[in-house]
């Protein structure tokens, strides 16, 4: 079950990244879904690892984590 919980929140962080970052390829929307869902996915498995209990939380920062990493490395591409 929180993996079903993890891949929801990874796949609703990739959508509001794509609509806050204007990105309108259908391809961006598939990359950032999936980067917010592996980020969901290795944040609650770090927080599973140092026992804390709020993994939603940790999904979240998670995804958030990965999908900045993202913006960071495709903004610096593009300069």
């Amino acid at each position: 079950m929180l993996i079903l919980w993890a891949i929801i929140i990874g796949l609703v962080l990739g959508a509001l990244y794509n609509l806050i970052t204007n990105s309108h390829d259908g391809a961006d929307l598939i990359v950032e879904m999936l980067l917010g869902i592996a980020g969901s996915l290795v944040g609650g498995f770090v927080a599973r690892s140092f026992f804390v209990s709020q993994l939603l939380y940790a999904n979240v920062i998670g995804a958030v984590v990965l999908l900045a990493v993202y913006w960071l490395m495709v903004s610096r591409k593009t300069k």
